[in-house]
């Protein structure tokens, strides 16, 4: 087929990326664990680390069932994700409200949170990428623009459910929450633009003699184990892996270490939240610094692998800055620069994933990759809580944390073309793995 544009008329694409926008809002409401952490140990008696444990096993549960949802998603399509993830995460949040006991905590957060959750993310991504190919980096920006505001919204508000209603009542709402954007998102949602007589980034598409599949820049078309075995797939999982897990040391314990070092909860709570939104800046700033350095002339996966290492760098800045935290100013100071770093990382998996691998099994090999962040939020925020247990100090979490942002920055170099894709790139960028 040969694509035509559009012109100025509505893109069905945007609609899909506005659906993505919502349910990763709602992947959010996972990160406000460490709201919730004080006030459940001191209600319940328990330990740091048994607590936070139910949001590593949510992350664990997350992992199995991740790679499920992306086979769902390639063969059913998005619209019975969203319905069924959303339902499952609801009614875990829910049910949460009504526990008394630890076992019971681990059963609905842990288990039936951590079942709908384990969507949120990589699926929407997945999404996105397969409606935009040129303006990949823009529409997964604005996509994920959701996490951001529900950093700015979530944090804030759950931690004045927490305080004027209770537990119980925080819990209940966010469960409400997720099953209406689940409500809205499985009625808009399409799987593709093939389904509506488009090709990628809305391009009318008219019949050739030989018909091909749009795809990603040189049509390249990889099969879930192909990619698997390849070195990239492999360096681009440890950054994954590394990230995330600075990420969920400090969404877990950041504002405890923060009412530790002095600063009011409530305050930093909604500094949190801010932090979510000064991310937009990394998320939009970066996700078009990629596609623009991909325009001229940048090999696509160089282009975006070089926004990790930019991310790796600035979140381990913004670690160093809150492991010496001691007022308002060096906490806004973290905020600024961990939440740019943050952000630049956030719009690039999908689109490098797709640049290496191409659309047509995107849904299944994001899911994979999507074990490593399952794997860190169960790693991060149980070590760190050990670490406090142990020495009543998050200072050695921290210290741990900064060192694996310097090791994402290796790692993210080492994010070459595939084999199969090194054939046509540029020789003097690309290095062919061995």
């Amino acid at each position: 087929m040969v694509a035509k544009s559009l012109g100025n008329r509505f893109f069905y694409g945007w609609v899909c990326v506005g659906a993505a926008f919502l349910v990763l809002f709602a992947y959010q409401v996972h990160y406000t664990f460490g709201v919730y952490l004080e006030p459940l140990v001191n209600e319940f008696g328990w330990s740091r680390a048994s607590t936070s444990a139910a949001y590593s096993l949510a992350c664990g549960v997350s992992i199995p069932l991740g790679i499920l949802w992306g086979k769902i998603l390639d063969v059913y399509g998005p619209r019975i994700v969203f319905a069924l993830s959303c339902f499952l995460g609801g009614l875990g949040l829910f049910l949460s409200g009504f526990i008394s006991q630890l076992w019971q905590f681990y059963l609905t957060f842990g288990l039936l949170w951590g079942a709908g959750w384990s969507a949120f993310f990589l699926i929407p991504n997945s999404v996105v990428r397969r409606w935009f190919i040129k303006k990949a980096g823009l529409a997964l920006g604005i996509a994920v623009c959701g996490i951001p505001l529900g950093w700015v919204v979530l944090f804030p508000l759950t931690a004045y459910l927490v305080d004027a209603v209770s537990i119980k009542g925080a819990f209940m709402s966010m469960g409400i929450l997720i099953w209406l954007i689940g409500l809205v998102t499985a009625i808009v949602v399409k799987q593709s633009p093939e389904d509506i007589g488009l090709g990628p980034d809305g391009e009318v598409l008219e019949p050739l003699a030989e018909e091909r599949v749009p795809s990603s820049p040189g049509f390249q078309e990889w099969e879930a184990g192909e990619a698997v075995r390849s070195r990239s797939f492999w360096m681009l999982w440890l950054v994954m892996f590394g990230l995330i897990t600075v990420l969920s040391v400090v969404t877990v314990h950041g504002l405890a270490h923060c009412v530790q070092r002095g600063i009011l909860r409530e305050v930093a709570a909604r500094i949190f939240g801010l932090m979510g939104l000064i991310s937009i800046l990394g998320r939009l700033g970066f996700g078009s610094l990629g596609d623009y350095l991909a325009r001229k002339g940048m090999p696509p996966i160089h282009a975006r692998r070089y926004m990790y290492t930019i991310s790796g760098l600035l979140m381990g800045l913004g670690i160093i800055i809150l492991s010496k935290v001691s007022g308002l100013g060096g906490l806004w100071a973290w905020a600024f620069v961990f939440g740019v770093g943050y952000g630049a990382h956030v719009p690039q998996t999908a689109s490098i994933t797709g640049d290496m691998f191409g659309r047509k099994n995107l849904g299944f090999i994001m899911t994979l990759l999507g074990t490593a962040p399952g794997l860190a939020g169960i790693a991060g925020p149980i070590f760190a809580g050990w670490i406090y247990d142990l020495t009543g100090s998050y200072g050695v979490a921290l210290q741990v944390a900064v060192l694996i942002c310097l090791l994402v920055m290796v790692f993210s170099l080492l994010i070459v073309p595939p084999r199969r894709l090194a054939r046509e790139a540029d020789e003097d960028y690309c290095r062919v793995e061995s």
